[in-house]
Formats: structure tokens, C-alpha cells, sequence
């Protein structure tokens, strides 16, 4: 689904505009979470240092944008190239402060557009997010509903190797 998505949202977001699922792997250290996410990313020839972010140490204006004075000294809102790329994953969710958290949760929204800061912004990216909870996700309803959410804790004992697994298909 998640390779769906991204063909998807970054082929269709000017025509369908609305209803695009974000992704949440959810589940204790060492699941496999940050690495299926790295993998998705080189799948499609990306560099997982550019998709896949740890959300702790961005700010929220690295993550939605930032307001900076223009040529002409006016305000003007710059998006945040993040939300351009194909694929965008918040590591570590869990451990990012409230701002960052929320400026994240914009891209669960499902949809393409969004204004922020009166600008109307587009959002390419397909959102993923993995933390190390499920119990208690630090994500409110309306964004799970929105969302494609892998519970990794009960396959854990199945993937035991897919962190070395899918490290191996990277080397090849």
C-alpha cells in the first residue's frame, strides 16, 4: 500500500486531491520501522537521508516552512522543501516536541493542498511515521482514521530478521 500511495499522491495530486492515506508503523525498538521505511525510500531511488527524518531534531519551520522578510521587506511564507518530495517519514515521532508533532500531522490530513500562513502550499509528500508506541500513539483519532497503522509489536517474532535482511538487500 505504501508503495501504492506514493505513485499515487505524487502522479494524481492535482486530480484527486483528497482522501490520501498516510502510514504509521508503530511498535517497540528494533521492529523494523526506521528500516522498511529507509527501504521504501531507496526502492524508489531516493536517498533515505533527504525522506526519512528524525523528527527531534527538526524545528517546525523545517518541517512546514518559515516566515522570512522578501526583497521588498514584506512577510512572506517559504514552504518547507520536505513537503515537495515524494516520500517523507518522521522517525521517531515520539520523541519530537509538540510543535514539531503538529506541524507532522499536517501532511495526515489527506490532502494535497493546505494554506498555511495564508499561503496555499502543496503537499507531494506521502506521510509516514513511525514511533516506539502503540499503546498510547501520540496521534490524535482523526489522523489513525486517516491512516494505513502497522502494529509491528505482534510480528515482531516474524521479522526478528528483517532488519539484517533488508540491510543485506542493500548491499546488494
Amino acid at each position: 500500500q505504501l508503495v501504492a500511495a506514493i505513485c499515487a499522491r505524487w502522479h494524481l495530486a492535482d486530480q484527486r486531491r483528497q482522501h490520501h492515506p498516510g502510514f504509521v508503523a508503530a511498535g517497540r525498538t528494533g521492529t523494523g520501522k526506521t528500516t522498511m521505511a529507509q527501504f521504501v525510500a531507496r526502492a524508489f531511488g531516493l536517498d533515505p537521508e533527504g525522506h526519512v527524518i528524525y523528527l527531534a531534531n527538526r524545528t517546525a519551520a523545517e518541517v512546514l516552512g518559515r516566515r522570512s522578510y522578501d526583497e521588498d521587506g514584506q512577510w512572506r511564507y517559504s514552504p518547507s522543501p520536505l513537503l515537495g518530495r515524494p516520500l517523507l517519514v518522521f522517525d521517531e515521532f515520539d520523541k519530537g516536541g509538540r510543535e514539531q508533532q503538529r506541524a507532522a500531522l499536517l501532511a495526515f490530513q489527506g490532502d494535497t493542498r493546505a494554506v498555511v500562513e495564508e499561503t496555499p502550499v502543496q503537499l507531494r509528500a506521502v506521510p509516514m511515521l513511525a514511533c516506539n508506541t502503540y499503546e498510547g500513539l501520540p496521534i490524535p483519532p482523526e489522523y489513525r482514521r486517516r491512516s494505513v497503522v502497522l502494529h509491528m509489536d505482534p510480528v515482531a517474532d516474524l521479522l526478528d530478521d528483517l532488519d539484517q535482511a533488508l540491510r543485506q538487500l542493500e548491499l546488494a
